[in-house]
């Protein structure tokens, strides 16, 4: 396992080298595969690698490369992420991120959830990454099984353990499973959503 330490817009980021070559095709895969920073002077200083691009941008980027899946925080331009993966070659996620932009409207857009008297935001493409689940089926646009409850301010409530429901919602942003401070036989039960 290869660790390679980037400075990215002066923020220093570490990541497998493997990581950073999961898209082969990718300008930033090539760059590593084709040993081109180890060539230039340039580029490398102390180990460190410098790499033109936003960091929030570049840290959305990494995780899409990790996980395979996309989440934008509130406030931040898709448009400028897709750019960056643009930018870097990636252009399998610049299609997920341009179909977020045009016309995928009601997919894209953020959710309050109070779950057990927890709140959650989360996007509608999170909630339905699973399309199979009865979570996915309640948050489609247009959907025949709506979530039983919505306050007059647009927050959706739901019955349910805050801390396992917490367990699942990181499983549908990065499909791994993150149990934290929650039991496995506490979260099953959550699961069946």
């Amino acid at each position: 396992m290869t660790w390679v330490k980037l400075n990215v817009g002066g923020q220093i980021f570490e990541t497998q080298l493997s990581t950073l070559t999961a898209n082969p095709s990718s300008t930033l895969a090539k760059i590593f595969k084709s040993d081109l920073m180890h060539n230039d002077p340039g580029h490398v200083d102390a180990g460190v690698y410098h790499l033109d691009c936003d960091p929030q941008c570049f840290q959305l980027i990494l995780l899409w490369l990790r996980y395979g899946t996309i989440s934008i925080p509130a406030g931040m331009d898709v448009k400028v992420v897709m750019m960056a993966a643009k930018h870097l070659g990636l252009d399998e996620m610049a299609k997920q991120l341009d179909k977020e932009c045009s016309g995928r409207g009601a997919m894209t857009d953020w959710l309050k959830l109070n779950v057990g008297g927890t709140m959650f935001e989360t996007s509608r493409a999170t909630l339905t990454s699973h399309p199979t689940s009865s979570l996915a089926r309640m948050f489609e646009p247009n959907s025949s099984l709506p979530p039983a409850t919505i306050t007059s301010d647009g927050v959706y409530q739901m019955d349910a353990c805050p801390r396992s429901f917490s367990v699942i919602l990181n499983w549908l942003r990065y499909r791994h499973l993150m149990l934290g401070e929650a039991r496995a036989e506490d979260v099953l039960p959550v699961a069946d959503y």
